[in-house]
């Protein structure tokens, strides 16, 4: 079972993982993100990220949008990312429940429109 410190440095991993990937290709990122929520589901941990400059200061302007949370499965720890709208209940999700834990689904089927 995977305990939400689990969960944490598994997003915190990919986290890093995608800074460094950004730095490899000379795209300049201003801040990292981070963490700044977690929150425990039956199937999965939701783990909210947000800029590091947002999560200091509260300034608006520094804020990251139009991303969903990861989901990281409480079976086996697989990482999910979710799109905004799945995460809110709307539109179709990007991940499935299932009795071995949460299964990706593919890409094509994270439409809005059907």
């Amino acid at each position: 079972m995977t305990e939400r410190a689990d969960a944490v440095r598994i997003v915190e991993d990919e986290l890093e993982r995608d800074h460094r990937a950004h730095v490899a290709l000379g795209v300049a990122r201003p801040a990292r993100d981070v963490i700044v929520h977690v929150v425990e589901h039956e199937p999965a941990w939701m783990v909210f990220v947000q800029s590091e400059e947002y999560a200091r200061t509260g300034d608006v302007s520094a804020m990251l949008v139009g991303h969903g949370p990861y989901l990281v499965d409480r079976v086996d720890g697989g990482l999910h990312p979710v799109g905004p709208l799945s995460a809110r209940g709307r539109g179709r999700t990007t991940t499935a429940a299932g009795s071995a834990g949460c299964r990706s689904a593919p890409p094509w089927r994270n439409s809005t429109t059907g």
